[in-house]
């Protein structure tokens, strides 16, 4: 008997800029559907801020997209067109640059020297002119190339763009659930 397609997606992809809400989102949507939450930066840094190394990235990453089932925040541009081309869903939050700057400004008053839920054990908040660069250049610099990464998720109809907060129920009509509570 042919399989049945799934009714709600069972792998969902979230980028964006820095600040933007990725993590928060994920763990909402997580949360609500209960699928599985993985947040890319614990697989890319190791204790003390150290990346792990392309070819462990990639390998971890590879493992990671074969599951069936999955909710993945972080960009990592080497590796979204694989991850967008695996997902039943990809969520791309493109909100302005000042709600981006002040998620970073929330998150470094509240976080500052702690570990988030959504980082490697070992690397505390911090943030630095290199971070505070990204963020405010990430829609001039980095945002058409992420969105060239999803063209073929983009050509299946699976990429749902979030330029504003309150537009963030089109994520969970395509999800078919109600939204969680804070994640």
């Amino acid at each position: 008997m042919p399989e049945q397609p799934t009714p709600h997606p069972r792998r969902i992809a979230i980028v964006g800029n820095a600040g933007s809400g990725k993590s928060r989102l994920a763990a909402q949507i997580a949360k609500a559907t209960s699928l599985p939450l993985f947040h890319l930066d614990q697989f890319f840094w190791s204790a003390g801020w150290f990346m792990v190394g392309e070819q462990a990235f990639t390998a971890r990453h590879a493992d990671l997209i074969a599951r069936p089932m999955w909710v993945i925040d972080g960009n990592f541009a080497r590796t979204l067109t694989e991850r967008a081309n695996a997902a039943d869903l990809v969520i791309v939050l493109d909100l302005p640059l000042w709600q981006c700057l002040w998620g970073v400004i929330r998150r470094v008053v509240t976080s500052y020297g702690t570990v988030r839920p959504d980082m490697t054990p070992g690397c505390p908040e911090r943030v630095d002119f290199a971070f505070l660069r990204y963020v405010w250049t990430w829609r001039t610099t980095r945002r058409a190339r992420t969105m060239a990464h999803l063209d073929t998720a983009i050509a299946a109809g699976k990429v749902i763009v979030v330029p504003r907060r309150r537009d963030i129920r089109k994520v969970w009509l395509a999800l078919g659930v109600a939204p969680s509570t804070r994640g």
